[in-house]
């Protein structure tokens, strides 16, 4: 199939995008490898394609582009800009990007807790860099969005697999 100058220039503004995606991380984040690195890998060795900070990597970019399915964020992501441009984060020899399969199976061996360590940094830094200041109520109380656990929840969790509250994890993030 014939590449037109339309779709030559899409290619071309997704990739200054994703480029701009870096340099917001590099800025927000400097540690951002070293926080990926820190959760356990629970593969085995012998098996492993793709790091576990590129895994964590294409699975946080696919929420920021708010992607409706793994097989999408493989479909766009998978070129050589993309691909071109995460060598600068990674500083290795990735020659595609993880499958949705991939990222997937990992994340349903990963530990939970672990990714909300990563979270939970991600937002001590954002806070300690006073990236929320200018959302403040009052100068004084920063803006919380929480699920809507509170349309049907319980304190303690009844039926298996029902929502239950967790005001814990709230609570240590803003510690």
């Amino acid at each position: 199939m014939k590449k037109t100058r339309k779709s030559k220039r899409v290619a071309e503004k997704n990739y200054r995008a994703f480029k701009e995606f870096l340099k917001i991380i590099r800025h927000y984040f400097p540690n951002f490898n070293k926080l990926l690195s820190s959760v356990s890998d629970p593969r085995h060795q012998s098996y492993i394609t793709y790091s576990q900070e590129e895994i964590l990597f294409f699975r946080i970019l696919s929420y920021c582009c708010h992607f409706k399915s793994m097989r999408e964020m493989t479909r766009e992501l998978n070129n050589d800009h993309v691909i071109q441009t995460s060598r600068l984060l990674f500083g290795d020899e990735l020659d595609e990007v993880p499958h949705g399969d991939t990222i997937n199976n990992y994340l349903e061996e990963v530990s939970i807790d672990q990714l909300r360590h990563i979270l939970r940094e991600m937002l001590r830094e954002l806070m300690k860099k006073k990236f929320f200041d200018g959302f403040k109520i009052n100068n004084r109380y920063y803006h919380m969005i929480i699920d809507g656990v509170e349309i049907f929840s319980f304190k303690n969790q009844k039926i298996e697999g029902s929502i239950k509250k967790n005001m814990q994890m709230v609570q240590d993030i803003i510690r």
